[in-house]
Formats: C-alpha cells, sequence, structure tokens
C-alpha cells in the first residue's frame, strides 16, 4: 500500500507484474497515472473509479484481461484513457459517454466484443457544459478527437451517433466484425485527418460525401469488406491522400478522377469486380496502380500514355485483350509489370 499522495504516478516501461492494487484507489489528488509496458495482469480493479481527479488514465501494453470496469465513467475529468494492446473483453461501458472532457479513447487492440455504445455520441455535446469550479486548463478544448477502437471483435453497425463526432481527427474501427453501411453523413467528420475501417463487413455504396474529408492525410483504407457499386469520382478531390486502397470488395465500376493538386501515388483496387478502369485520365504522380483480380474487359493498348510515372504495373487475373503495345517501353520508371492471366496475343515489345 502506498503510503504518500503522489499526483502524477509513472511506472510506465518497466518489468513490473502481478494486480494493480485496488488501493491505488486511495490516492487522493492524483491527476496521472501511468502503468503502461508493463507485464500487469488481471482486471482493472473497480476501484480506480475514486480518483475522480485523474486527467489521465494510461494503462496500454500490459497483460490485463476480463472487462473494463463501469466505474471508469465516474473519472468525469479525463482527458485521455488510453486501455490499448491488453486482453480486455466483454462490451464497451456505456458509462464511456459520460466522459465530458474526453479528447483521447484508445481500446485498440483488445478482445472487447459486442456493439459500439451509441452513448459515445454523448462526447460530442457534454464538454460544452463541463466546469471544473471555474478551474479549466487555458487552451483545453474538451471535445474527443481522437477514437480508436482497432483490432478487437466488435459488431453490430457503426451507430449514428458516431459519425456526430465533428471534432475528430483520427477514426480508426478498422479490423472488427462491423457491419451495416457508410452513411453520407460521414461527411460531417471534415477535421479528419486519420480514417480506419478496413477489415470489416461494411456493405453497400461508397458515399460521394467521402471526398469532402480533405484534410484526411496519407491512406485511406477500405479493404476488406463487401463494398459494392462505383468507386465516386469524388474520392480524386482528397488532395492530401497518397495511398488508396479499396482492394478486397465488390466494387464494380470506377469513376475515380484525380484532381490536378492530387499526390496520390499509390492506388489498389484489386480483388473487386471492376469490368472496366479508365486508363485515359492523367493519372499524375502515379506509381503503383494494382488492378489484379478483377473483370476488366478492354484492350491493353489504348491510353498507358497518362502512367508516365508508374512503377508497379499489376493487371494479372482479368480479361485484357489484344497485343502488349510498344507504348508500355515508354514508361521509363516501369519495375514491376504483371500482366499474366489475361487474353493477350501476338510478340513481346
Amino acid at each position: 500500500m502506498l503510503f504518500f499522495n503522489p499526483l502524477d504516478l509513472d511506472l510506465s516501461t518497466n518489468h513490473l507484474n502481478g494486480s494493480i492494487p485496488s488501493e491505488l484507489g486511495l490516492i487522493s489528488g492524483m491527476n496521472s497515472l501511468n502503468l503502461s509496458y508493463n507485464h500487469l495482469s488481471g482486471s482493472i480493479p473497480s476501484e480506480i473509479g475514486l480518483l475522480y481527479t485523474l486527467e489521465f488514465l494510461f494503462l496500454s501494453n500490459n497483460h490485463l484481461s476480463r472487462t473494463i470496469p463501469s466505474e471508469v465513467g465516474i473519472l468525469s475529468r479525463l482527458y485521455t484513457l488510453d486501455l490499448s494492446t491488453n486482453h480486455l473483453s466483454g462490451g464497451m461501458p456505456s458509462q464511456v459517454g459520460l466522459l465530458s472532457n474526453l479528447n483521447q479513447l484508445d481500446l485498440s487492440t483488445n478482445n472487447l466484443s459486442g456493439s459500439i455504445p451509441s452513448e459515445l455520441g454523448l462526447l460530442s455535446t457534454l464538454g460544452l457544459t463541463t466546469d471544473w469550479n471555474h478551474g479549466q486548463k487555458p487552451g483545453w478544448n474538451y471535445f474527443i478527437r481522437i477514437l480508436d477502437l482497432s483490432c478487437n471483435d466488435l459488431s453490430g453497425a457503426i451507430p449514428s451517433e458516431v459519425w456526430t463526432l465533428h471534432l475528430l481527427s483520427t477514426l480508426d474501427l478498422s479490423i472488427n466484425h462491423l457491419s451495416g453501411t457508410m452513411p453520407s453523413e460521414v461527411g460531417i467528420l471534415s477535421r479528419l485527418s486519420t480514417l480506419g475501417l478496413s477489415t470489416n463487413h461494411l456493405s453497400g455504396s461508397i458515399p460521394t460525401e467521402l471526398g469532402k474529408l480533405t484534410e484526411l492525410e496519407a491512406t485511406l483504407n477500405l479493404t476488406s469488406n463487401i463494398f459494392t457499386g462505383t468507386v465516386p469520382m469524388e474520392l480524386g478531390m482528397m488532395s492530401n491522400i497518397q495511398r488508396l486502397d479499396l482492394s478486397n470488395n465488390r466494387l464494380a465500376e470506377s469513376m475515380l478522377h484525380l484532381s490536378n493538386s492530387t499526390s496520390l501515388n499509390h492506388l489498389n483496387l484489386s480483388h473487386n469486380e471492376l469490368t472496366s478502369f479508365p486508363f485515359s485520365q492523367v493519372w499524375t504522380n502515379l506509381e503503383v496502380l494494382d488492378l489484379n483480380e478483377n473483370q476488366i474487359n478492354q484492350e491493353i493498348s489504348v491510353d498507358l500514355d497518362g502512367l508516365s510515372f508508374i512503377k508497379d504495373l499489376l493487371l494479372s487475373n482479368n480479361y485484357f485483350y489484344g497485343t502488349i503495345p510498344n507504348k508500355i517501353r515508354s514508361l521509363v520508371r516501369l519495375e514491376r509489370l504483371h500482366i499474366d492471366n489475361n487474353i493477350l496475343f501476338g510478340t513481346i515489345p
């Protein structure tokens, strides 16, 4: 048992083992508790809810198991809650939605199951009325900005309330068992820089409103879902995206058109049901184009001029026909060319 009252207790990145002592709940006035990167096991004690002044709670990268105690919802001053990379199971407690000052919630890489609680939508409104006896820290904005629930066993539809968290910069729900559609309301999340929805069971069409997320950086990954219909042209308007991965879906048509300001250099549409692809577009800066495993039925010699920066051109397992064009020799940056299992004939240029 601790006989002192630290405001900030950091025991992270050690080799501590055993369980988290329930006596920690007796420490008054604590602002931050960091036990991450250890070998702690057992459950998170319900007495954690007694640390009502806590602003930062880091328990990530341990071996903690069992359910997340509902008493976490009592910690109304929490700014960051990081329980990632453990063995936590059961459902997400709805009381998380009561954490009115939460800026970052990371429950990724656990064994959480059940649905995402709709109460998370409260995190977009509760911060408006928070007042710690007029003692809020200057410059703090009490809205959820980072929500990471990736790498769990969550199922069911993504609750509509999630799409109201309009100040989110990171939303990662990838590698779960989520189903249902991606609604047009995704366009409300205009400040997103990271969106992860890959490896779920999401279906329906990709909403055109996704193109409104102009702050997205680096990668948009929707791979390994059940999206159908058309790749909307509006995705080409996201000027900061460098990698777009829509592979392993059931997309049938691509209307994608890149804006002149695009930085896209990697496009993966492999393992879909595309019957054609608009090579006639000017694919400025594109270095990797993966169309493997589709049903594209068009002449291969048409409109390759727009791929002047291409390094990897992957067209295997389609129905491309005709002769291999001589103009392919003008693609001077080409490093990998895969055109096997098509209907090509003639000589090798």
